[in-house]
């Protein structure tokens, strides 16, 4: 394997594509640019959609590859040999959520290795990327994950009570959890509420209220604000609050994916809650 330079610099130049944001998943797909040695908190899956790209980790290995898994907090930086900007798929996802559990039980090295994807997988995710790309979202999400874990995605109802606990979630950015208030309107307990939420989702109510915080300093964003009014509509404490969050789960400061307001609305797809 051929070693690898990265750029250990400040990410400074912008990407350019369709950004969205689910309540357990997210993904870029566009023009992306080599970036630093850096880890986060999602798990990704990285597509090139022409050509490949190299991929280095903290080690020193590198990989010259056309898709890739890449473990939560794995060190590693994305690097295109060309130096010509790529169009990039890019899917992360929440290492705790039903779509993160069935990527480690088809890739059990993914704990701890980057994992390469095969020909046959990758070429069929980027046939269907052409179709699903139009309508975008959740369906595009779960077809990508089913393509590589070879598994049809099983959507389920919906615990009521689950459901108004996501509501009060999403309503109530500005406030602390506050799951009492509708575990008592439900005459259950707060502690047997918040089980059923992690069956129902697979992630805890904090990890969730965390990804909807995003989400909705994300519209907010694309649709026009400043990062500190952004911030604020997502329920952070400041700017400051959101990148930092932003950036622990994606790898990369929002200033880096987002130009100036009046561009954004042309750039980038309006996030949704539907995974």
């Amino acid at each position: 394997m051929a070693k690898l330079a990265c750029r250990t610099e400040s990410m400074a130049k912008v990407w350019h594509g369709d950004v969205w944001i689910g309540a357990a998943a997210a993904y870029f797909v566009g023009s992306a640019d080599d970036n630093e040695l850096h880890a986060h908190y999602a798990l990704q899956v990285c597509i090139a959609l022409r050509g490949s790209f190299s991929v280095r980790d903290d080690d020193g290995r590198s990989h010259d590859v056309h898709g890739i898994l890449i473990p939560s907090g794995k060190r590693h930086c994305v690097s295109n040999p060309t130096k010509a900007t790529a169009d990039t798929f890019m899917l992360f996802v929440e290492p705790n959520s039903d779509l993160g559990r069935l990527l480690f039980d088809a890739f059990p090295g993914l704990q701890q290795e980057m994992v390469p994807i095969d020909a046959d997988r990758l070429a069929t995710m980027r046939h269907r990327l052409d179709a699903l790309l139009i309508e975008g979202g959740d369906r595009l999400v779960r077809e990508m994950v089913s393509i590589l874990t070879g598994g049809a995605w099983r959507h389920r109802a919906m615990d009521r009570r689950v459901a108004m606990a996501l509501h009060h979630i999403d309503s109530h950015l500005h406030e602390p959890d506050g799951l009492e208030h509708v575990a008592n309107r439900l005459g259950i307990s707060s502690r047997y509420l918040r089980k059923l939420f992690e069956q129902e989702i697979g992630l805890s109510p904090q990890r969730y209220r965390q990804w909807s915080k995003l989400r909705q300093a994300l519209a907010s964003i694309v649709a026009g604000a400043s990062f500190t009014d952004g911030a604020a509509a997502g329920g952070f404490t400041d700017s400051a609050h959101f990148s930092r969050t932003f950036r622990d789960m994606f790898g990369a400061p929002p200033s880096m994916i987002f130009e100036s307001s009046a561009r954004r609305a042309q750039h980038f797809r309006a996030p949704s809650s539907d995974i």
